[in-house]
């Protein structure tokens, strides 16, 4: 049904993003999503339909979404704060596990993107 698709919260999103999508997912206009959840290697719109999710994040979706082991950890860790702008205990542990793991890194630093890791390395 030519438009049915188009309505609603994926019209919303044509709205609001180039192509539709906030991220690289950009479809035609007639297939714009919405994804409302995910669970494992499924997704599902905000219209019902059920996907299976080839890309996983990128890759950051590695044991699938919403694993009730992740969900925990982020649960725990978020309970304890988000985001410091200093130094925390959990990302020290990290830093030092992977410094331990590559003998040639003497240290590391934490960033969000490609973008940030350049401005850092220069």
């Amino acid at each position: 049904m030519e438009g049915e698709r188009t309505s609603g919260d994926a019209q919303r999103s044509l709205n609001a993003f180039p192509g539709g999508s906030n991220g690289e997912f950009n479809l035609p206009p007639d297939l714009t999503m919405v994804i409302e959840r995910g669970r494992g290697c499924e997704l599902w719109d905000t219209s019902g339909k059920r996907y299976i999710d080839f890309s996983m994040g990128w890759g950051s979706a590695l044991v699938g979404h919403a694993h009730p082991e992740v969900v925990s950890a982020v649960r725990e860790a978020a309970g304890r704060g988000l985001s410091f702008g200093a130094s925390c205990e959990l990302e020290t542990e990290l830093a030092e596990i992977i410094v331990d793991a590559l003998p040639a890194t003497e240290l590391v630093r934490f960033v969000n993107s490609g973008n940030e890791a350049t401005q850092a390395a220069i």
